[in-house]
């Protein structure tokens, strides 16, 4: 029990030591990339730290004496769902962040540049710091014009229309992203469902 309870805690000594480290280079990232790539992988080494500190006491609570098998079986079952909970949370912010990084990579690459405000901030339900951060954009009207075929009124222009979307970020951008803050948006013309609202400036 000595052994394992001290392996377990090892690794997560070392998880810790990855949280920390990962947290220090999200602070200083200055690229798209680096800043979601950083808070996918401090996500997961939360999970580790979880993980790894729940099966280090699971001996503790496994050698309760006499205790009959069935009651154990419950008491672990009850203090290890905090755990799973926290473990499944992370992944799932992880997981998250994986799809924005996706989206947004494309979109930061073919999309055009757009200002925006920000309407609304508020946390993901069910994320723990994960932001859902509405913006609202003016984008060209793309849609093809009938061409005009005589007769004394003139061809009008596409005009403009207005586009909502969500963004997804990390935690600590809660305070840069302020409703009623100005902001800048890549989006793809030929497909709204690929953007990335920008924060930071390109190299």
């Amino acid at each position: 029990m000595v052994i394992w309870a001290v392996l377990w805690s090892g690794v997560a000594g070392l998880a810790v030591v990855g949280v920390v480290m990962t947290a220090a280079e999200i602070q200083a990232a200055g690229t798209d990339d680096v800043y979601f790539r950083g808070s996918t992988r401090l996500w997961l080494l939360v999970a580790v730290v979880v993980a790894a500190m729940s099966f280090a006491i699971a001996p503790s609570l496994l050698g309760m004496g006499d205790t009959p098998a069935p009651v154990q079986g419950v008491v672990l079952g009850f203090s290890s769902l905090p755990a799973i909970v926290a473990v499944l949370a992370c992944l799932h912010n992880a997981w998250s962040l994986v799809r924005v990084r996706t989206r947004r990579s494309d979109a930061l690459l073919h999309g055009s540049e757009f200002d925006a405000v920000v309407v609304e901030r508020e946390h993901k339900p069910f994320a723990h710091d994960i932001l859902s951060i509405t913006i609202e954009t003016t984008l060209p009207n793309a849609a093809h014009r009938v061409r005009h075929q005589g007769g004394y009124r003139a061809e009008a222009d596409n005009g403009t229309r207005s586009l909502r979307l969500t963004e997804t970020c990390p935690g600590d951008q809660w305070g840069r992203l302020a409703p009623g803050r100005r902001v800048r948006v890549r989006v793809d013309p030929a497909d709204h469902s690929r953007y990335a609202l920008v924060l930071f400036d390109a190299a």
